[in-house]
């Protein structure tokens, strides 16, 4: 057989077996959110756990929220009023300003009254980090629970190191700086810890909140944003934090608990040595480093998918902050995954190992470069002679059908959930949107990867770059609201 013969079977075969495999682990995962309501049928409110704590002889465990903050003084007093309005009680805030140039630290200043103090924190001796140059506190009452830092510019996950070795909770949630948390959000994860002793880490799906109505306990009303590129987006999330995660947890598949929201047992970040600086792809570099923990002490922990949306953050509404997101993206996965190479069907760190690393290489990582050299070769066959164009009609139809099946699976799913988009006029967009994403935006998002590679191959790009940030539709209330989040069934 001919290579221009073998090609286009290979091509067939491979697009086949990933197919097959995102449809099968989508409906498996249906399975797993199903089991997971019947455990968590509603939101559990203060009194359920203190009720649950009580019963089990249980402290209220100390949670840190811990944010990076770079050049986001257009968000930063809305999100960190979202942290502190958590209804959680024991808690604290610790904003990390990496050095910013458009005024971040000087708005937490005058908003939230802060005033210095000196450094009489408890440092981690395992997490390293760029020097802290000034330590601020509150002299209101209402944000006693805020500590803000100013430190030398490292980068992201320098931040959140910086944010981690002064933290005294026993978990810890880190969550960018352009994200709105909602309030009754620690109270429900701190219940899943209690009840799940062997989960070391938490990660949840991330909605979009561009044009979202915030209010006091987070988003309000979960509109369709009005960006073109923004409400294409809102399904791309929904398809991959709904479908698919939820069954790889099972199998020790779960590769990324989100950079915008992770939670995890502080005792863990420490034993890793924190957030890799440097890295393009920190959540995913922290992960697998947790991961191979797990494996090399034998310990019988996990890290935890679930399908509720927490946490909201902000998504690039133009398409020059939409490349450079994913630029970035393609980067840090590339970087990732050169780094723990070693883990590729090594049998020492059994399923994550022997199947999924090797299944997220093969079927997530290579599969763009699969998809824009096959566009080429079959455009360019098709110009050639090689076959008709009936058969590229046929490749693209195949291709388009699964992923608007896909698309609308994942807005069911939401919809019928406790998920916040269920006006029939929201679902329609959505669905109108599910139709279009496969038709071009997905191939759009592939070349943008392979771009992202090449930049890094050829070029040694390694920075984050530019990302421009957009208010929020209503800001939070600016005090503090204390009030009883009740049960949602």
């Amino acid at each position: 057989m001919e290579l221009i013969d073998l090609l286009p079977l290979l091509a067939i075969v491979y697009a086949v077996f990933y197919t097959g495999s995102k449809v099968c682990f989508s409906f498996l995962s249906l399975w797993e959110i199903k089991s997971y309501f019947k455990v968590y049928d509603h939101i559990i409110d203060e009194d359920e756990l203190n009720e649950h704590l009580r019963r089990n002889r249980s402290d209220l465990p100390l949670i840190s929220i811990i944010s990076p903050a770079y050049n986001e003084g257009v968000l930063i007093v809305d999100t960190v009023t979202s942290f502190l309005n958590q209804s959680y009680k024991n808690k604290e805030v610790i904003v990390c300003s990496d050095g910013g140039t458009d005024g971040t630290l000087e708005k937490m200043i005058e908003h939230f009254e802060l005033y210095e103090v000196e450094d009489n924190f408890i440092h981690s001796q395992t997490i390293g980090h760029k020097p802290i140059r000034r330590y601020f506190r509150s002299l209101n009452t209402d944000y006693k629970d805020l500590i803000v830092l100013d430190k030398e510019n490292g980068g992201k996950a320098d931040a959140q190191n910086a944010g981690i070795a002064i933290a005294r909770g026993q978990i810890v949630t880190i969550i960018d700086a352009d994200s709105i948390l909602e309030r009754y959000a620690l109270i429900h994860l701190s219940d899943i810890f209690e009840r799940e002793p062997d989960v070391i880490g938490i990660g949840t799906p991330i909605g979009v909140v561009n044009d979202c109505n915030v209010g006091p306990d987070g988003v309000a009303d979960a509109s369709v944003p009005k960006s073109f590129w923004a409400k294409i987006q809102v399904i791309e999330y929904l398809r991959s934090f709904m479908l698919g995660r939820m069954f790889a947890q099972k199998y020790r598949g779960l590769q990324i608990v989100s950079g915008a929201f992770g939670v995890y047992k502080r005792w863990m970040v420490e034993a890793v040595g924190g957030y890799s600086s440097g890295s393009l792809a920190e959540d995913m570099d922290i992960d697998a480093k947790m991961w191979r923990h797990i494996d090399r002490e034998m310990m019988n922990f996990r890290i935890m998918y679930i399908p509720e949306a927490f946490c909201w953050s902000e998504v690039p509404d133009n398409f020059r902050s939409l490349v450079t997101q994913r630029d970035r993206w393609a980067r840090g996965m590339s970087q990732t995954i050169w780094k723990n190479k070693d883990l590729f069907f090594n049998p020492k760190y059994k399923l994550l190992g022997l199947f999924s690393y090797p299944y997220y290489v093969i079927f997530e990582w290579l599969t763009p470069f699969i998809e824009i050299g096959g566009l080429v070769y079959f455009f360019t066959g098709a110009f050639l002679g090689w076959f008709s164009f009936m058969l590229l009609g046929y490749i693209f139809l195949v291709y388009w059908v699964v992923g608007i099946m896909l698309n609308l699976l994942a807005i069911g799913v939401e919809s019928s959930t406790r998920g916040h988009y269920k006006n029939r006029a929201t679902l329609l967009k959505l669905g109108f949107y599910a139709l279009l994403e496969p038709l071009f935006y997905h191939w759009i998002n592939s070349y943008l990867y392979v771009l992202g590679n090449i930049k890094l191959l050829f070029f040694g790009k390694t920075g984050w770059g530019k990302m421009e940030r957009v208010a929020f539709t209503k800001e939070i209330p600016k005090q503090i609201v204390v009030e009883r989040v009740p049960a949602r069934m």
